[in-house]
């Protein structure tokens, strides 16, 4: 058995880590902790399938909706093929613009508006799970969620394609 100087000797060797404890927890824990977590796993994908929300979901509902969110307003922008009538109007009424002028502007907009909302959804996912976030990144996420949430409420109803 090995004698120690000190105390700080005797952490310092306890607390160092070999190859075999990466093993041990990498090849047993992890896998274990899987096979056991299907307990729920299967009963949340089973009722995220025939109810289109599983009882996992709320646990981070905020979480939750955010990526479903991003998701849409990605998949939005990547496949558009319009824009609300309220910013169609807006360039309409502007006398000097061909109708092909209008429809490009409107659409550059669209999409600007659409890249704030995916920024500010993106944006509360990082507040929600934080990592190393200080004070000002915090107020600098806050404000693009604030932007993000404004337009997400002004054109809630032209989310559509």
């Amino acid at each position: 058995m090995k004698k120690y100087k000190d105390i700080k000797e005797l952490k310092s060797d306890l607390y160092q880590r070999t190859i075999w404890d990466d093993i041990r927890y990498y090849g047993f824990y992890i896998w274990w902790n899987w096979i056991t977590d299907l307990k729920w796993r299967v009963p949340n994908c089973l009722e995220r399938a025939y109810y289109g929300i599983g009882h996992a979901d709320v646990w981070n509902f905020d979480y939750y909706l955010s990526t479903v969110i991003i998701r849409g307003l990605k998949q939005l922008k990547k496949y558009n093929h319009g824009c609300p009538t309220n910013i169609y109007d807006k360039y309409k009424n502007q006398i000097g613009l061909s109708q092909k002028e209008i429809d490009r502007l409107a659409h550059n907009e669209w999409l600007l508006v659409l890249s704030i909302m995916i920024e500010g959804f993106e944006s509360a996912e990082k507040i929600i799970c934080p990592s190393k976030l200080n004070i000002k990144k915090y107020k600098e996420l806050e404000i693009k969620l604030n932007k993000g949430m404004d337009l997400f409420k002004k054109y809630y109803l032209s989310l559509w394609d």
